[in-house]
């Protein structure tokens, strides 16, 4: 239930990443409050779980202070939902497997497309294809 939920909104995320390149913080901030509810109502994760999960979004958030929203604060306010969701080590292998996937992507466009390295493009379809791929590995 968990990760179609988390599912469900990362894919919601990614769709106003992809159209708007922005999320509205109204929806963000009732979803972090979901979020709540749903781990007070079936307790998947420990609470020193929830607090490393929300603390990978804090981390994010920090890193886009730092570069100037280079990294928006979007991606970390979605990573903060997650962790509270998913728990520290689930949502620890949601940002490694999409940022592989991100790199892979960035390479692509470099290499085959030449395009320049400055360019911007959206993170969270690659939060969203992580989701998917967790979902089908536990359905299998």
């Amino acid at each position: 239930m968990i990760l179609n939920t988390t599912m469900i909104f990362v894919g919601i995320c990614s769709y106003f990443d992809l159209k708007q390149q922005k999320l509205k913080t109204s929806f963000l901030g009732a979803s972090g409050m979901a979020a709540c509810l749903l781990q007070c109502w079936w307790r998947s994760e420990g609470e020193w779980s929830i607090v490393g999960g929300i603390g990978i979004g804090v981390g994010l958030l920090f890193l886009s202070y730092l570069s100037r929203e280079r990294i928006g604060y979007g991606d970390g306010c979605v990573f903060l939902v997650t962790g509270i969701l998913l728990g520290f080590s689930k949502n620890v292998e949601l940002l490694v497997i999409a940022l592989l996937g991100s790199s892979v992507w960035a390479l692509y466009l470099l290499v085959i497309k030449k395009k320049k390295g400055t360019e911007r493009y959206p993170f969270l379809p690659f939060v969203f294809m992580a989701c998917v791929g967790f979902w089908v590995c536990e359905r299998f």
